[in-house]
């Protein structure tokens, strides 16, 4: 509740008969940067990891569901989440992103073309910034509260009442 996120479009990271990945990549100003991987297949993967160039990255399996199927055996389509650090986000919008899905029973190489992640960014830039805190400002102390200061008229400066010269 209360984020907004910018989604880039869904891309087919990897391709094989009867199978594919998709991701689809996101900023949101809770999470930050990442991208929603959807791999379909009749086979389970059980994905408990994601790397990419020898860097393991932040991933969170989501939902395993079998497909609606009138005979078997029937498509599993298995879900999940990478967070990336904006660093590799912004590089991933220059070259693109090369990734490996790793899991229990197989593994899964994926690639995602820059102009995915370009799409991101050209929306990040329409959220509306977060709102700042509620800041109570309060005025400062008066040096001194007891006093009472006047105006001299003859000098220009504020002075206690019973110093003030006036022009009479």
């Amino acid at each position: 509740m209360g984020d907004q996120i910018a989604y880039g479009p869904v891309v087919t990271a990897y391709y094989a008969v009867l199978e594919f990945l998709q991701i689809r990549p996101f900023y949101s100003m809770k999470s930050g940067y990442g991208f929603e991987t959807r791999f379909a297949s009749y086979g389970k993967a059980s994905f408990i990891e994601a790397w990419s160039f020898g860097k393991q990255l932040d991933y969170s399996k989501g939902v395993s569901q079998k497909r609606i199927c009138f005979q078997a055996p029937c498509m599993i389509e298995e879900t999940g989440l990478v967070l990336l650090s904006e660093a590799d986000f912004l590089a991933a919008e220059q070259n693109g992103f090369a990734f490996a899905l790793v899991g229990k029973l197989r593994r899964i190489n994926g690639k995602a073309s820059a102009q995915a992640f370009g799409a991101v960014l050209k929306l990040k830039k329409q959220l509306a910034p977060a709102a700042p805190a509620v800041q109570v400002i309060e005025p400062p102390p008066k040096p001194y509260p007891d006093l009472a200061l006047e105006l001299d008229a003859k000098s220009g400066e504020l002075r206690p009442r019973e110093q003030v010269l006036t022009l009479d």
